[in-house]
């Protein structure tokens, strides 16, 4: 072909629609994800957990299965394991630990190394704006961390249901819910404070150590206030508490005395103090994703100056 044909030609190819626009980068992220061959083994190490506690709710159905496989065994009729909200919040808990370090291994990599070469005037020269930026990288870790923590107790729940009946689905409708909300919650945290580790530490094993010290340093301080005080408010700087009340609240929603015992279990100021109410868990929760929010957007933009 000559050189005077090879002018510009208008992009006439698929477009992708504007509201999934910011798909676009959380699908390339994906990809880079997974091409680490650590983050993929311990990805599907995570599923482990929920799968033994699958099997379990299997056999508890299914008793002659296991007297077949133990012959010689008696096993009585009675439910082996039960399914209930503290099986689903033992569960949970479990889930969320996982999860932590798989935000560690995915999240710093997510904003600093745009920053760190100067990448976002590329990103914005294009029809992207901050907020489809943010969204797309939002989507990695929101899309990976459910998977992990969310989807399997929910498939629990199904499967559950499944074995016990329409009327175990529809009486313990608010345990999905819970699953659903209380998942979210806990991950949408978690990946605002890791996004917004990465975009302002540039190093990629300090943003990773910054996320476990925002989540793990203050419950020192809280627990320090608390015997110096003998309070339980310092107890709002505990994010083990926190969560675990936010999730109380949601897993004992119909169940007032099922409530006032996991929250004195999960106090520990309990012989001198009462434990935190769940609408400041609500607020701490709320109040940590918003600043999180303003963090990431102070340093999503298109020009950086540097005094």
């Amino acid at each position: 072909m000559a050189v005077h044909r090879r002018g510009y030609h208008q992009y006439d190819g698929p477009r992708t629609p504007e509201r999934w626009r910011f798909w676009i980068l959380a699908r390339y992220a994906f990809r880079r994800v997974f091409r680490l061959r650590l983050v993929a083994i311990f990805y599907v190490i995570c599923f482990i957990p929920a799968l033994i506690a699958s099997s379990a709710v299997y056999l508890s159905h299914n008793v002659d299965v296991l007297a077949s496989l133990f012959q010689g065994e008696r096993f009585s009729d009675a439910e082996l394991v039960p399914v209930t909200a503290e099986f689903f919040l033992f569960l949970m808990t479990f889930q969320a630990t996982l999860s932590v370090f798989l935000t560690a291994l995915v999240g710093p990599g997510l904003i600093s190394p745009d920053l760190t070469n100067n990448a976002l005037p590329l990103y914005f020269s294009r029809p992207f704006s901050r907020v489809e930026y943010v969204l797309g990288k939002f989507s990695v870790l929101f899309v990976l961390l459910w998977l992990v923590t969310g989807a399997p107790m929910l498939f629990i729940y199904l499967l559950k249901s499944s074995l016990a009946g329409w009327f175990w689905f529809v009486d313990n409708l608010h345990l999905a819910f819970a699953i659903v909300l209380g998942s979210a919650v806990w991950v949408s945290l978690l990946s605002l404070v890791a996004l917004a580790s990465s975009a302002w530490l540039r190093w990629r094993p300090a943003a990773a150590g910054m996320l476990f010290a925002l989540l793990f340093f203050p419950t020192g301080f809280g627990q320090a206030a608390n015997e110096i005080m003998r309070t339980g408010w310092g107890s709002l700087l505990n994010a083990i508490v926190v969560i675990g009340t936010v999730w109380n609240s949601l897993f004992y929603i119909d169940d007032a005395d099922g409530y006032a015992r996991a929250a004195r279990a999960l106090n520990p100021m309990g012989r001198v103090a009462d434990p935190i109410p769940a609408w400041t868990a609500w607020l701490v929760v709320g109040s940590v994703c918003a600043v999180s929010l303003l963090m990431i957007n102070r340093k999503i933009r298109a020009h950086e100056v540097v005094r």
